[in-house]
């Protein structure tokens, strides 16, 4: 065999199982963010959501500036999620 088709299969081995280990600790990460949600760590809760609302596609673009606080106290989740104002929102409807 091709002394070059060896060391491009052993590239390409090393970037699979490179990858798969990426895939498992992010996984990992979210299966233990997930458990500690469950616990109600407040921290992992303001996690979560603000991953739900930086993640949250809109139909136009604007700079999302959001600010998460959770009391575990009484259970409350404060949220400051800056809007974009009306003159930054986009007019156009459709175009044919």
């Amino acid at each position: 065999m091709d002394e070059n088709v060896l060391h491009q299969e052993f590239e390409w081995k090393n970037r699979k199982e490179e990858f798969y280990k990426r895939r498992e600790a992010f996984n990992q990460n979210i299966e233990d963010l997930k458990i500690r949600y469950n616990d109600k760590v407040p921290s992992a809760i303001e996690q979560y959501c603000l991953l739900i609302l930086q993640n949250s596609n809109y139909p136009f673009n604007y700079k999302k500036n959001i600010e998460i606080v959770y009391s575990i106290d009484n259970k409350i989740l404060a949220i400051e999620y800056s809007l974009p104002i009306p003159n930054d929102l986009p007019t156009l409807k459709d175009v044919k």
